[in-house]
């Protein structure tokens, strides 16, 4: 079962090759009989992979999902079959039948959050959906640096929200973008979840090892977090606020300081270089310190609004310095591979 654990002792048959049992229960569990064959990797100086030939993951393809003809439900189920891996996803209503209003609502969500997906089949009864894009087409480096890229984007239009003593309608576009890093995010997780049932796919999405995979499924969720303090940045600008010319000129450093946090970490995630990793997690040690006074100075009208908008930027620093660990422990797997 997975996450099993034996112990095998290497055998030698005729005078070159070596031989080791596998569990007879393992083996079934995974379809896998007499006459089949299995693939080997070696993953390094100490690690052996083994594989069946079928090296699909068992849960692509079609998978049916009976629901209650609830809007949430429907769209939670579909985002679920989504990240699983399932290429094509049948949802059939349970009692009674799906309004038409659900299933409009149910096509606007495919379209807005899930990459690479189109309804093909819709009834009261039953919606058909396919999957059409996957590792090949859509890489997954090319996806981060995608999200990377938006990120980035919003955390500029953030500064000019600051500096321009607030645009509602750019802080709004900043709102309208986390639409964008959701659907790639929720790509990115299906392309990791497949890897790791799959050698095939993770060959394809271009990771090289299994803990890769666990790695940047962590990375990714910190950019998901960072991506909602942003959000959440710039809402607090859609309305009334009350921040002083010299506090906002403050936190516009202190942004920047969370941004040059960021950008370092990704940098160095692309590059795997772990070289001023350190120092990532220091700045962001003092940029919550450097918050903390810019508060304890403000006025009482101002301290609401501020202490708000400092934990937000806080915290995008201090999920920067989490990817910057990983991204150590990583650089540091290869370094020990060589």
């Amino acid at each position: 079962m997975e996450g099993d654990e034996v112990e095998r002792t290497i055998m030698l048959t005729g005078r070159s090759t070596y031989i080791i049992s596998l569990p007879k229960s393992w083996l079934r569990s995974m379809g896998v009989g007499k006459g089949d064959k299995l693939k080997l990797y070696r993953r390094g100086p100490n690690e052996i992979l083994i594989t069946t030939s079928m090296i699909e993951p068992k849960d692509s393809g079609c998978k049916v999902v009976e629901i209650s003809p609830k809007r949430t439900q429907m769209m939670r189920a579909a985002l679920s079959c989504y990240i699983d891996g399932c290429t094509r996803i049948i949802l059939r209503a349970k009692g009674k039948s799906f309004l038409p209003t659900h299933l409009e609502d149910l096509r606007e969500f495919v379209k807005r959050n899930i990459i690479g997906a189109e309804i093909v089949s819709e009834s009261s009864k039953e919606v058909v959906i396919q999957v059409f894009l996957g590792p090949p087409e859509f890489p997954f480096d090319q996806a981060l640096r995608r999200v990377y890229w938006i990120m980035s984007n919003m955390m500029n239009n953030l500064l000019k929200v600051l500096e321009e003593e607030c645009d509602e309608e750019l802080a709004s576009s900043i709102v309208k973008s986390d639409d964008d890093v959701d659907r790639l995010v929720y790509y990115l997780s299906r392309q990791l979840k497949m890897s790791l049932r799959s050698v095939k796919v993770m060959e394809e999405t271009g990771l090289t090892d299994l803990k890769d995979a666990v790695d940047y499924g962590l990375i990714v969720k910190f950019l998901e977090r960072i991506a909602d303090h942003i959000v959440n940045s710039a809402r607090i600008f859609m309305g009334e606020n009350h921040i002083g010319r010299e506090l906002r000129t403050k936190m516009v450093k202190a942004l920047k300081e969370a941004k040059s946090n960021f950008d370092d970490a990704i940098e160095a995630l692309f590059s795997l270089d772990y070289e001023r990793i350190e120092d990532i997690v220091e700045r962001s040690r003092k940029l919550r310190w450097k918050l903390k006074d810019l508060i304890n100075r403000s006025t009482k009208e101002e301290r609401g609004v501020l202490s708000l908008l400092a934990e937000h930027l806080a915290r995008v620093s201090e999920y920067s310095s989490d990817i910057a660990e990983i991204v150590m422990s990583m650089a540091l797997r290869r370094t020990r591979k060589k």
